[in-house]
């Protein structure tokens, strides 16, 4: 007796198109209410601003004719002061062709007196950082559980208060946020693509992650599980994973591109040296010195920030999603909960 074949069926990818579309919708809101008071303030610098100011003042020496590309300050990485230079020289040149056409000089004295072109650049610039932040979360959220869940995140996400107002100021940690979160997406996508490229990219994230913000080399625990994990599907020896040529090249990629984007922490190591010591201090003694800022790091942001900025129902969300993610995955639902039976799973 000849066993007929069972037809293919295919599957219906409607469903997640629409969650796509969705999405999209949810995110082109985010960036809405994010731009929509993005002038606010102006003329007055009522943030910190310190990339912005940072990368103004190495234009201004290069005017004078001191062209030293040295930012003599390291409290945070060169990454954003970069960023910042290249921004304010490309409005530059959109003034010059398609403005009023002031020469360098002009342009950037001018800005002594109204500084409000340059800021809005800066907060631009931390505008499509948070909104790309947004994106990728959906992403992630699609990967290891459902697009519906990711859904949910970006729609969250997008109506945090304290989100968009981070998302008006030219600071570090909306570039810091951006590339730490690309680095989950890419430690996600090895699991599924086990190739020395992909450990590259991560690499890549992470020393952006790193030249944004110091503390940005913590990124660096998304790719250890699923470089074990990886490894392990490949029967690997502890001693092999390890030293896996695939890990050294993603830590070479992130040396590499952080030196790239903040050279002077290695040229001029001693002021570096100088001022990373200066934070960690600071770190240790609190925020301006404010005495509740000191004792568990944790529990002060967790009362001083997340619950004034996030709000007790966002907090509860936060704090559900942190025992999700460590809860064992025959817990869960969606794609975690079935990654033991027999389908590759999702994530890690």
């Amino acid at each position: 007796m000849v066993r007929q074949k069972e037809p293919r069926v295919r599957k219906n990818k409607s469903p997640s198109l629409i969650y796509d579309l969705l999405a999209g919708i949810v995110i082109l809101m985010a960036l809405y209410l994010r731009a929509r008071g993005i002038a606010w303030g102006l003329p007055m610098v009522l943030e910190e601003a310190t990339p912005m100011r940072e990368a103004y003042e190495i234009w201004i020496e290069i005017l004078r004719g001191n062209i030293d590309l040295n930012p003599h300050f390291f409290n945070y990485p060169s990454f954003t002061i970069y960023l910042q230079m290249l921004l304010q020289y490309l409005g530059f040149l959109a003034q010059y062709f398609f403005g009023p056409g002031y020469n360098l000089h002009a342009y950037v004295w001018l800005h002594q007196l109204d500084p409000s072109t340059f800021l809005l650049i800066g907060r631009a610039s931390s505008l499509i950082f948070s909104v790309g932040g947004i994106y990728l979360m959906y992403l992630i959220m699609k990967k290891i559980l459902e697009p519906a869940a990711g859904l949910l995140t970006v729609t969250l996400l997008a109506l945090v208060s304290f989100h968009i107002v981070e998302s008006r100021l030219v600071q570090t940690d909306l570039s810091l946020s951006f590339f730490t979160t690309l680095c989950v997406f890419l430690a996600l996508k090895l699991t599924e693509r086990r190739d020395l490229r992909g450990y590259i990219y991560f690499g890549i994230a992470l020393g952006l992650a790193t030249a944004s913000k110091y503390n940005g080399l913590f990124a660096l625990v998304s790719l250890l599980p699923a470089h074990f994990y990886v490894t392990g599907l490949e029967n690997k020896k502890w001693s092999a994973r390890l030293l896996d040529r695939r890990l050294l090249a993603a830590g070479a990629a992130a040396a590499l591109i952080f030196l790239l984007t903040s050279p002077y922490c290695l040229l001029d190591f001693s002021s570096f040296w100088k001022d990373l010591s200066f934070e960690r201090g600071h770190m240790q003694m609190g925020h301006f010195t404010v005495a509740e800022n000191q004792g568990n790091g944790f529990l002060f942001y967790w009362q001083k920030v997340l619950l004034p900025g996030f709000g007790y129902l966002m907090a509860l969300f936060s704090l559900g999603g942190i025992i999700f993610i460590w809860s064992p995955p025959g817990l869960r639902g969606g794609r975690a909960g079935r990654a033991g039976t027999g389908r590759r799973p999702g994530g890690l």
